[in-house]
């Protein structure tokens, strides 16, 4: 059995055979599983719910409201409203893993998706190494107005 709070402090806590075998806290619902999972980890039990698949998670906006669902983030493609499943519903034991592969898995997700060919083709990445190139290293930093008022300047090899 999973218990988990229904608002902050966010807490989950697994119970089997009437004892309680591991809880956990955390800024949402998905970091208090992680947390509580660790200690299942530990003791070489998965947890087989959506949030212990290797690629889940939430996205920010579900993380600001307790991530009550995740995202099962696809390989190539963007994750959408399709692909949202709630954080406790069950998943097959062939599904999930542990913390730590679940963290190595969206690790290699992104170094990934950093070396591909489509990121080396971003066109801001070369019009900001032409202007630097060309005027030196642009950079902005704070200025206070007469009026005490802080606002920010565009800096360039240290001119305005």
């Amino acid at each position: 059995m999973v218990l988990f709070s229904a608002e902050p402090p966010w807490t989950v806590e697994v119970v089997v055979d009437d004892l309680t075998r591991a809880r956990g806290t955390g800024t949402d619902l998905f970091e208090a599983l992680r947390s509580a999972r660790r200690s299942l980890d530990e003791e070489g039990l998965l947890l087989c719910c959506n949030g212990a698949r290797a690629n889940a998670r939430p996205s920010p906006t579900a993380a600001a409201a307790g991530a009550e669902v995740v995202h099962l983030v696809p390989r190539r493609r963007p994750a959408t409203a399709r692909d949202v499943v709630p954080l406790l519903a069950p998943a097959g034991p062939d599904a999930v893993v542990t913390v730590e592969a679940q963290e190595r898995a969206w690790e290699a997700r992104f170094a990934s998706s950093r070396a591909s060919v489509l990121s080396l083709l971003h066109p801001m990445r070369y019009v900001k190494a032409i202007e630097e190139r060309v005027r030196g290293p642009v950079f902005w930093r704070p200025r206070e107005d007469a009026d005490g008022f802080t606002s920010w300047e565009r800096v360039v090899r240290g001119r305005r």
